[in-house]
């Protein structure tokens, strides 16, 4: 009895030339032999662009999209995607080192599923202790602190300025902070 070939459902996106598929303008055999292992995943960085144009011109402008990293995190993939998109959502530490990589800015780089309480949720910086939707029950304390910390610097100097070149940003996904900045004193 004869082997019949299986039959497919037609794939117009990836042409066939000698009975052999093509992605990214190669032959699949020999995609294969530079991969050095099967099995693998192939992608038409050509098809992405195309479905992403498609996808932002059924959309109205205002709309962001982004990537979930989650989806695939193959660095290659990550950072063709995040040249397609307005940022990257990521759910753990090993997708946001993946997502950093791809030079993704940080302030485009958000957690997904935000909301939840997450205490080994690793890198999490954070500068506010009253924002979103666990709020610090000591916040009324912290501010009170802050507060007279500064009314009790201030009647003790006339000025207090930023020392020149000596502001030191933090990288943060959701906030502008600083890591450090060295202040001057005036006394009175």
């Amino acid at each position: 009895m004869g082997k019949t070939r299986p039959t497919h459902w037609p794939m117009s996106q990836f042409p066939v030339v000698d009975d052999c598929l093509w992605v990214g303008g190669m032959p699949l055999t020999q995609l294969a032999a530079r991969i050095g292992q099967t099995p693998f995943y192939a992608y038409e960085r050509r098809l992405l662009d195309q479905k992403m144009a498609l996808l932002r011109g059924a959309l109205p402008p205002a709309i962001e999209l982004h990537y979930a990293v989650k989806a695939n995190p193959m660095p290659a993939v990550v950072q063709h995607m995040a040249g397609l998109v307005d940022g990257l959502d990521v759910a753990s530490l090993g997708e946001l080192r993946v997502a950093l990589d791809s030079g993704t800015n940080p302030s485009r780089i958000s957690f997904a599923d935000p909301e939840a309480l997450d205490v080994t949720r690793h890198p999490n910086h954070h500068l506010s202790f009253g924002f979103g939707t666990h709020f610090c029950l000591g916040s009324s304390l912290a501010r009170l602190e802050i507060r007279l910390f500064f009314e009790e610097l201030l009647s003790r100097a006339s000025e207090l300025r930023v020392v020149e070149g000596s502001v030191e940003e933090m990288p943060n996904a959701f906030v502008y902070g600083l890591r450090s900045a060295r202040m001057e004193l005036v006394a009175d």
